[in-house]
């Protein structure tokens, strides 16, 4: 067995096809900015994998969110959501 670590700064388009999910990784570019100088993510690579498995890793990321929002370390949802409606907010600085 490879063993290989894949990092990736998010997620681009995620699809469900033929009872498969396909969850594009997305990397941070940074020589393409946006006007804001935020670095813009560009496709580096597929996640496949059959959609018991998908719900298995929700229930997984959705238990490691929580955790993380208990020891203080992220927001829970209302905060993020907030921050987020904040940000979209015309004439709000974004940083």
């Amino acid at each position: 067995m490879v063993d290989q670590d894949i990092f990736i700064d998010g997620f681009g388009t995620i699809r469900l096809a033929g009872g498969v999910v396909r969850i594009e990784l997305a990397r941070a570019v940074f020589d393409d900015a946006d006007a804001d100088g935020r670095p813009k993510l560009a496709p580096n690579g597929m996640l496949i994998m059959p959609v018991e498995a998908f719900l298995r890793a929700e229930r997984q990321f959705a238990g490691v969110a929580q955790r993380l929002v208990q020891a203080g370390i992220a927001a829970g949802d209302r905060k993020l959501a907030e921050t987020a409606a904040a940000a979209a907010a015309p004439g709000t600085a974004q940083g």
